[in-house]
């Protein structure tokens, strides 16, 4: 019975894992657009500390899932470790991207 419920556990932490990589990767895309339509200067919202709160709390969140996707991440080929950096990066970059008051 150990044995079975071992098996469960690996099975359900490596899907947690993969989730986790494919939500940074979808998080990324949706950033990556908001981040170019914020560039174009297409509908950008007004900064205010509220805006800045939030991107913080998306960052932490990040974070933390950030953690789960390398767990899955690293047990991959190289191409996964590197979309795992490369999604990363976007997300890093743009969360913050709207709320910089001078761009």
């Amino acid at each position: 019975m150990s044995k079975n419920n071992n098996n469960y556990n690996k099975d359900r932490t490596s899907l947690i894992n993969k989730l986790s990589f494919f939500t940074i990767g979808a998080v990324s895309l949706l950033y990556l657009t908001a981040a170019i339509l914020s560039i174009l200067k297409i509908d950008i919202p007004a900064f205010d500390l509220v805006n800045l709160f939030q991107s913080l709390a998306i960052f932490i969140a990040m974070g933390s899932i950030s953690v789960l996707a390398w767990k899955y991440a690293k047990t991959r080929s190289f191409f996964f470790k590197l979309l795992y950096f490369i999604f990363i990066i976007i997300v890093t970059v743009t969360i913050f991207i709207p709320v910089i008051p001078w761009i």
